[in-house]
């Protein structure tokens, strides 16, 4: 795994007229992307495939989930109601775009989770990792949420089909979700084939979703008698290790220490091991907040809105 930048969405320039914000989606690319060092629009990726630039058109662009070089956005403009969404999945490496039918939204899309697969995820070879070559095949995923933004039903897309399909319901019953709170992050963490997210009820527990079968499952993260309670970390994030473990960061608010959590192959998707902590070395003192990992590289963020990517292995930090 390696990564190779991220996308921020910002708001540009305010029309003083029609008293309407202006958004530009900027990739940020890390220091051996495969993009090239220099930021750049997203729009920018889809110059010289006029197909795809027009596919875009002038909405707002915003980015919501990557993996293997595919990208799934929503389109969004002034105009555009509230209960129909405009999705979009994207090939960077291609330059391809693919419309998806509008999905009927009855939901908050903001607080929804989401996940994009590939072939190899919804493959019975679903364990080795999918190349930087992806094929064409893809299937986006969307979790909807009830008025008290608690995840209720899933809705899935594959590509070369016409319509999304019926959604289906989550296996909670109103009494086991009442009291449970949104998806941590919205979007899914990809591990073996099936995508997961983190949400807690009363303790922090993972949604499953099998790439190949459709099957979802729920899974509480107990930890071992002694360790510190992880359900009391307000900032965990799931993640994939580089050694390719299905892990939960989190990182102390008084020190930098970074804990991780890692699911044990035992059978029992339950019970998760605390690794011994890492020491994060800032240039200075600053209060930190996770925004993510992936391969090794920690993105974090201060108070006054600076992004730092931390190399795990060197304990480097990069601006």
């Amino acid at each position: 795994m390696f990564f190779s930048g991220f996308f921020v969405w910002e708001e540009e320039i305010i029309d003083l007229i029609k008293k309407r914000p202006a958004f530009l989606t900027t990739f940020i690319p890390t220091s051996r992307s495969v993009f090239g060092s220099k930021q750049r629009s997203f729009k920018s990726f889809f110059s010289g495939a006029p197909r795809a630039a027009r596919r875009l058109g002038n909405h707002h662009v915003v980015p919501l989930v990557s993996r293997c070089g595919l990208l799934l956005v929503r389109l969004d403009s002034p105009d555009s109601p509230d209960d129909i969404v405009h999705l979009v999945v994207c090939n960077l490496l291609a330059r391809t775009c693919h419309e998806l039918p509008p999905l009927e939204c009855d939901w908050k899309f903001s607080k929804s989770g989401y996940a994009i697969l590939t072939g190899v995820d919804c493959s019975s070879n679903a364990t080795t990792q999918p190349s930087q070559a992806c094929s064409a095949f893809f299937k986006v995923l969307i979790i909807g949420n009830d008025m008290y933004h608690q995840p209720k039903n899933l809705h899935s897309f594959t590509s070369g089909e016409k319509r999304w399909r019926r959604p289906s319901k989550f296996p909670f019953t109103a009494k086991w979700m009442s009291g449970s709170e949104t998806l941590r992050n919205p979007h899914a963490v990809v591990w073996r084939g099936t995508a997961y997210w983190l949400f807690r009820y009363s303790s922090w527990h993972t949604i499953g979703m099998d790439g190949q079968t459709c099957h979802v499952s729920v899974s509480e993260i107990k930890t071992l008698f002694g360790h510190r309670k992880i359900h009391t970390y307000d900032e965990a994030q799931l993640t994939i290790t580089t050694d390719g473990e299905l892990s939960v960061f989190h990182m102390q608010k008084r020190g930098y220490q970074l804990e991780e959590w890692t699911r044990q192959e035992d059978g029992d998707a339950s019970r998760w091991l605390c690794a011994p902590d890492v020491q994060l070395k800032p240039p200075r003192r600053m209060n930190l907040l996770i925004l993510g990992e992936k391969g090794g590289m920690l993105l974090v963020k201060n108070t006054q809105g600076d992004v730092y990517i931390v190399d795990l292995d060197t304990g480097g930090w990069t601006r």
